[in-house]
């Protein structure tokens, strides 16, 4: 039985690409029955001892050889010459893949304004390639999430679980441990200064409500205030411009960060600090499992 045919076929029955329901091929679940499209063609491609990193160079020349015309998304014949010459995709040849492709492509073509078709046709792709490593399944785990506080500490913190699974599947080489550490001090710094302010405003609110019903040390309602939410954001491009230096070479490892900071700054006004807070112990939990699964790293 082959995934891929099976998914192959069930793209020919659609009428564009955007019918494909994305829950339908980027669904994360601990159940094996329940897994999604992608999951089970990554399955197999790590059956066939096919590597992410041939999914990742397939995505980069995808890229290169589409082009925009209106509102069309065209993807050109270099995709192909590509695919069929270079011998990185042989394995990848040897699969129902290359049918995959040219079924998705005809339910991209047809259209005219096909921009959703496009990116669908790309976001399933790029699911293909997150499912064929760990910390892109936690990438996509995280993804799902209706905000960043439901991610249980149990999951991430304990000894084979996320933060260990992360830590296990990167190397010395991935990450500078002095570029980590440095990105989890900026995140703690928020943190403290976080904390400092709205220990500051309960004083204030304290002072100023004096009563005498007892409870005027009631603690207020913990606020995101402009200059966390700032420094937060000034985050983004820092961990942007590492990732552009190769100080931080596992790009998978970055789509994670990236995927759990949009996460946190996606969420309600409610639930941001918490939101924040789960974040900065999710990034605690993995420096601590990186230094002990990675002891020569300096």
């Amino acid at each position: 039985m082959s995934y891929i045919g099976d998914v192959a076929k069930k793209i020919k029955t659609f009428t564009s690409f955007k019918d494909y329901s994305i829950e339908d091929f980027r669904r994360y679940s601990d159940k094996k029955e329940n897994i999604c499209d992608c999951e089970k063609i990554a399955i197999e491609l790590l059956n066939d001892e096919i590597k992410s990193y041939v999914i990742q160079d397939f995505l980069e020349i995808m890229e290169d050889s589409t082009f925009k015309k209106g509102s069309k998304f065209i993807i050109g014949n270099k995709l192909f010459k590509e695919f069929n010459r270079n011998k990185k995709f042989k394995n990848l040849k040897k699969t129902q893949f290359k049918s995959l492709i040219d079924v998705s492509i005809n339910k991209i073509d047809k259209y005219d304004d096909n921009i959703k078709d496009y990116e669908n046709f790309r976001l399933f792709f790029e699911t293909i390639g997150d499912f064929m490593s760990e910390i892109g399944k936690i990438t996509i785990k995280i993804d799902k999430l209706g905000c960043f506080s439901d991610y249980d500490e149990e999951d991430f913190a304990k000894f084979g679980g996320d933060a260990d699974i992360i830590t296990q599947e990167l190397n010395k080489d991935s990450i500078k441990i002095s570029q980590l550490r440095k990105f989890f001090a900026a995140v703690k710094d928020i943190e403290l200064k976080l904390k400092e302010s709205n220990n500051n405003d309960n004083n204030c609110n304290n002072n100023d409500n004096n009563c005498n019903d007892g409870n005027n040390n009631s603690m207020q309602k913990e606020v995101w205030d402009s200059k966390a939410k700032a420094k937060f954001y000034l985050l983004m491009p820092n961990l942007a411009y590492a990732r552009s230096r190769d100080l931080i070479k596992d790009d998978s490892f970055y789509k994670l960060l990236k995927t759990s900071m949009n996460k946190v700054i996606n969420g309600n006004d409610d639930t941001i600090v918490d939101d924040f807070k789960k974040f900065a112990l999710f990034l605690t939990s993995i420096v601590a499992f990186y230094k002990a699964n990675n002891p020569k790293s300096n």
